[in-house]
């Protein structure tokens, strides 16, 4: 099998309300495979004019297709101070295509609660294919 990766696809939000998308990229265009997994790796950062009892642990993910915030995923995200350089923190997923209309958007991040006036919330993903369950045309 040949690996196929797709990206990276960036996402930003500034002064983010409540349950605001930081990133919800559509890939349509790209030959996705029934049945194959792929890897989403996720980049994340918060950085701008922060406060950490607002912004610290602000961002989380919902499953595709699950419009409430309640079923959300937390993620482990501090804030950063400006002038600080941005910590970085990354999670990766496997999943499994079933024909979805968008790939990525399986895990939407989203912010928990508004974010702090100027705080900048930064999510990017990178997809790879890991594993097919059968043999794909053109394959040798």
């Amino acid at each position: 099998m040949t690996s196929r990766t797709f990206g990276p696809y960036h996402g930003a939000v500034t002064s983010p309300g409540a349950n605001a998308n930081i990133f919800l990229q559509s890939l349509p265009a790209i030959p996705l495979i029934p049945g194959a997994y792929y890897k989403v790796d996720w980049t994340f950062y918060i950085d701008g004019t922060t406060a950490s009892a607002t912004d610290d642990d602000n961002i989380g993910v919902i499953p595709f297709g699950n419009g409430a915030f309640s079923s959300a995923l937390p993620l482990a995200i501090p804030a950063t101070p400006a002038g600080v350089t941005p910590v970085v923190t990354k999670y990766s997923f496997i999943w499994q295509y079933q024909n979805q209309s968008s790939m990525i958007a399986f895990l939407v991040p989203k912010t928990v609660a508004a974010g702090t006036t100027g705080s900048v919330y930064h999510a990017s993903a990178v997809v790879t294919q890991v594993d097919t369950t059968d043999d794909q045309p053109g394959d040798a």
